[in-house]
């Protein structure tokens, strides 16, 4: 972060929350062509820790310049891993907490993990907040380097396509799919994320949580408001809630979204026997009409469709968003 150091005076007392990629314009990404510069903007959250001011800004790479820093009064960015330290080490330095635990036996304090949760506004829209929104691992902004962090591996996932036929015989194909994977610890989880790609053009994304448990003490005779783990001790019940954005441009940036949802016709003189079979897909023209929740009753999914393109047989080229598990928002 040397930039915001000559150019705003960004000194060591600052603690960066979040620095991410400023993605580009969508009509500067399309003009694009091989040979172009390529330029390169990261996206800052921090803040002051003599004043607590918290700031967001952008600064481009290539440039070597801020093009925007705007302090956000009222609010404070969320807390980061090196914060979870720091707190933990205070924590076991803190008479009273060590008194309380010697009052219960407990004087190793190497046999403790004080588990540190921040509840209040941070520097995230208005319909999120006090929600806890995540961390960066080097507040001071510096970067460092995560060895092996990406894996990337082709694997036999078994039988793709098989059939046996009375005068043929058998038929089989294996199927192989391409793995990039990575895993992220964060606190006590580690998240588990594997996208796959297959040779039909499907693409599957698989995330997946382990760790260690959170566990808090239960008074004698309560209920536990979430699994019991051992002797008046619990494990909360939680959520974990996990965001993708596509940005698809499915043979040019001419799409629409349907809601696609199978139902069965009523009996009547075109369905006499009521075995017919439809699936309607309802256009989603707005963001409000985007907001569904999935129906297992109607094996509900969504389908992402060109307006100007079709497939020899003369229908829209497209992806299903098939969900996997699901529940309710």
């Amino acid at each position: 972060m040397a930039i915001l150091r000559r150019d705003r005076g960004v000194g060591d007392r600052w603690r960066f929350a979040g620095i991410e990629l400023a993605e580009p314009a969508k009509p500067d990404l399309l003009a694009w062509q091989p040979g172009d510069a390529v330029p390169r903007q990261a996206r800052v959250t921090c803040w002051n820790r003599d004043d607590g001011r918290a700031y967001t800004g952008t600064v481009s790479l290539t440039g070597d310049q801020v093009t925007a820093f705007e302090h956000r009064p009222g609010v404070q960015p969320n807390a980061t891993v090196s914060e979870w330290h720091e707190a933990d080490a205070m924590l076991r330095q803190e008479p009273g907490i060590i008194a309380a635990l010697a009052s219960r036996g407990i004087t190793d304090l190497s046999l403790v993990m004080f588990d540190t949760w921040t509840y209040g506004y941070a520097l995230i829209p208005e319909q999120y907040r006090d929600r806890r929104v995540g961390w960066v691992d080097d507040a001071a902004g510096e970067p460092y380097d995560i060895p092996r962090a990406i894996c990337v591996h082709e694997e036999d996932n078994g039988v793709l396509w098989k059939h046996v036929d009375p005068e043929a015989g058998a038929e089989v194909r294996r199927m192989r799919r391409l793995v990039i994977s990575f895993h992220a610890t964060v606190a006590n989880y580690e998240y588990l994320v594997y996208w796959r790609f297959y040779p039909d053009g499907n693409i599957e994304c698989e995330v997946r949580a382990t760790g260690i448990m959170v566990v808090t003490h239960l008074p004698a005779g309560q209920q536990a408001p979430g699994t019991l783990v051992d002797e008046r001790t619990y494990a909360p019940f939680h959520q974990h809630f996990i965001v993708a954005r596509l940005d698809l441009d499915i043979d040019g940036t001419a799409n629409s979204v349907y809601c696609c949802d199978s139902e069965g016709l009523p009996i009547g003189a075109g369905n006499p026997l009521g075995l017919t079979l439809v699936q309607r897909q309802t256009p989603l023209r707005t963001e409000a009409d985007g907001r569904q929740d999935y129906r297992w009753d109607t094996q509900r999914s969504w389908k992402i469709a060109s307006e100007s393109t079709r497939n020899r047989l003369g229908t829209p080229t497209g992806y299903k968003l098939v969900p996997g598990g699901c529940s309710r928002r």
